[in-house]
């Protein structure tokens, strides 16, 4: 549900839609139509059939549309990327035939706000559980948390597995605005933060860490991609730590630029905290920095931590003096380091795709006509 530029659960579907394609299996994606979505289909999955619905749906309304859509298509496999009131697809909606598979990528009860939303959003936790024929869970944190719900449910038998993220095969960048860039560096190494501006998710530490860093070295310079609620506040914290001349906002970056970007990086950030929403996340950017080779700064917690092992740059979550140290370690270590323990090719969307496909054959669902990559 939603737009591409800002749900990134779809990206998902667009990522294993042409895999799936190209083993020959048939794949339509249930998505609004709008610009981005348009053009981020036609892109990246040009052989699976659209489906488009109108954009401002309720969203129970919206869950009927589509529920009217794949009974019309006729999927032997629908796979929901995010249950919601808007994705509200369980096996009792569908024809006898069709097997739902639902995602599970964030812990939402675990987002601070109101009782009422907390509960809500348990309610969707466990009815997941009940409307499902398999459920994939994008961290381990969750992979263990929902075979907790389905034994609790009665469901012990549920097939629950982990399923993170990928990378995709954007196109290659142009390698004369890559140069342009460099020279526009001033021979400087750049940090190249990307993700929503808000105070959880760390826009404010790094900014408190660069101002750090830049007491000892200055050969060096931060690049913010993406924007968010705290963006205004981010701008007015860098004038007043002093940090004009080294801090770069950029706002929102088309998918179609960001390996242009992630190629201009020395070092990647991808800071986390100590809190079941963070370790419930799966860290979706750590996959798309990957093939670039480049050290990431991340915490010693969770899923980044597994996937990383020793190839990572860590720093105690929370602690901004150990961000500035450990973005110290990377950007020394930049111009030589190589990483010896993840292997990229392990974590693009076509291996994703035969994960899932060998993962389906376990579970019983030996042969699929038609499945169907939802949002």
């Amino acid at each position: 549900m939603g737009d591409i530029q800002i749900t990134a659960t779809m990206k998902r579907a667009t990522g294993m839609a042409q895999p799936l394609t190209a083993r020959g299996h048939q794949v339509g994606i249930i998505a609004w139509d709008t610009p981005a979505n348009r053009a981020r289909l036609q892109k990246e999955c040009p052989n699976a059939e659209p489906i488009w619905l109108p954009r401002g749906l309720h969203g129970f309304q919206e869950s009927r549309m589509k529920i009217a859509r794949m009974r019309a298509w006729r999927p032997d496999v629908v796979y929901v990327c995010a249950f919601s009131s808007h994705n509200w697809i369980m096996r009792i909606s569908l024809p006898d035939h069709c097997r739902v598979i639902i995602e599970h990528s964030e812990r939402f009860s675990a987002i601070p706000g109101t009782r009422k939303r907390h509960l809500w959003e348990l309610l969707l936790e466990y009815v997941s559980v009940l409307g499902a024929d398999g459920l994939l869970c994008a961290s381990r944190y969750l992979t263990n948390l929902y075979a907790r719900h389905a034994r609790a449910m009665g469901r012990s038998h549920l097939p629950v597995h982990y399923f993170p993220y990928a990378y995709g095969s954007e196109a290659p960048p142009d390698p004369a605005r890559v140069t342009t860039l460099r020279q526009q560096t001033t021979g400087k190494k750049t940090v190249l933060y990307m993700g929503t501006l808000m105070p959880n998710y760390g826009i404010f530490d790094i900014l408190h860490a660069t101002a750090n860093l830049l007491r000892k070295r200055q050969d060096f310079r931060l690049v913010v991609l993406g924007h968010g609620d705290a963006a205004r506040q981010a701008r007015t914290l860098v004038e007043r730590l002093g940090l004009g001349g080294v801090v770069e906002f950029y706002g929102y970056v088309p998918d179609k630029d960001l390996p242009m970007w992630f190629l201009l990086a020395d070092v990647f950030l991808a800071p986390l905290n100590n809190t079941v929403q963070d370790l419930a996340r799966c860290p979706s950017k750590v996959y798309m920095y990957l093939p670039f080779r480049k050290p990431i700064v991340t915490c010693p917690i969770g899923d980044p931590h597994d996937l990383l092992g020793e190839d990572g740059f860590y720093y105690p979550a929370g602690d901004v003096n150990g961000m500035s140290q450990a973005m110290e370690r990377a950007l020394d270590a930049s111009t030589t380091w190589k990483p010896a323990h993840v292997d990229p090719q392990k974590h693009n969307w076509s291996y994703r795709t035969d994960e899932f496909l060998a993962w389906l054959d376990t579970i019983g669902i030996k042969s699929i006509s038609s499945p169907a990559g939802k949002q």
